[in-house]
C-alpha cells in the first residue's frame, strides 16, 4: 500500500480527503423542489384572490330569490341600453297574463287600454324593447327568448321630448299573487310651455307592463 510521507521529517502523513461537492443531479432536484413550492404558494394566493373577487361580483349581480314559493318573485337585470329592459320572474302555481299598454299611461295605477298574453307558472325571462325606424315605433315583448307580443305605434307617438320611468326590482323582491305586479312604467313628457317639456299629471303615451293573475 502506498503511504505518503513528509519530505522534511520522513513521518508518514494521512492523505488529504477531497471535499464532497453537490452533484449536478442534486442541484437540479433542489431547484425543482424550490420551483414547485413557489408555484404552489403563488397559486394559493391567486385562488384566495379569485374567491374574494367572485364574492364581490356575486354581491353586484344579485340572483332571483324564491324564499316563499307561494309568492311572485321579480329581479330586474342591469339595463342594456335606454330601450331594452329585462327581468327574471318566478310565478307560483296558477295562470297569469302579461299586459302591455302604450297609451293613457297614468302616474299610478293601471289602464284599461292594454294588450295581453297568457303566461304559465314557473321561472321566466321577460324582456321589453322599443325600436324605431324613423317612421314608426315597434315595441316587442318576449318571454324566454321568444317574441310573444308586438305593438306598433306611429312616429308622433314618441315626440322625443324626454320621459320619466320607474326603476324597481334592482334587488329580488317577492309580492302577493292577488295584486298586479308592475314591471315597468314609462311616461313621455309633454310640452308645458314654449320650448319646455316635462311630466304632467294627465295620462300620456308611454309603456306600462305588468303581470296579473287570471281570474
Amino acid at each position: 500500500m502506498f503511504v505518503r510521507t513528509d519530505v522534511n521529517t520522513g513521518v508518514p502523513t494521512e492523505p488529504k480527503r477531497k471535499r464532497r461537492l453537490f452533484g449536478l443531479s442534486t442541484l437540479i432536484l433542489l431547484i425543482a423542489a424550490i420551483a414547485v413550492w413557489f408555484s404552489v404558494h403563488v397559486n394559493r394566493r391567486r385562488i384566495e384572490s379569485l374567491k374574494t373577487r367572485i364574492a364581490q361580483f356575486s354581491e353586484l349581480a344579485p340572483e332571483l330569490d324564491i324564499a316563499d314559493p307561494a309568492k311572485i318573485a321579480v329581479l330586474k337585470h342591469a339595463q342594456q341600453g335606454s330601450n331594452l329592459h329585462d327581468w327574471d320572474v318566478y310565478l307560483p302555481k296558477g295562470r297569469y297574463r302579461l299586459r302591455l299598454a302604450t297609451r293613457a299611461i297614468v302616474d299610478r295605477g293601471l289602464t284599461a287600454e292594454s294588450k295581453s298574453v297568457s303566461i304559465d307558472s314557473g321561472r321566466h325571462h321577460v324582456s321589453l324593447e322599443r325600436e324605431s325606424d324613423g317612421k314608426k315605433h315597434r315595441i316587442t315583448l318576449a318571454c324566454d327568448g321568444e317574441t310573444i307580443l308586438i305593438v306598433e305605434e306611429p312616429k308622433d307617438w314618441y315626440p322625443e321630448r324626454g320621459s320619466s320611468s320607474d326603476n324597481n326590482f334592482d334587488r329580488s323582491e317577492q309580492l302577493r299573487v292577488d295584486q298586479p305586479v308592475v314591471l315597468f312604467r314609462e311616461r313621455f313628457f309633454r310640452p308645458t310651455s314654449p320650448g319646455v317639456s316635462q311630466s304632467t299629471p294627465e295620462p300620456t303615451e308611454g309603456m306600462l307592463l305588468w303581470i296579473e293573475q287570471e281570474r
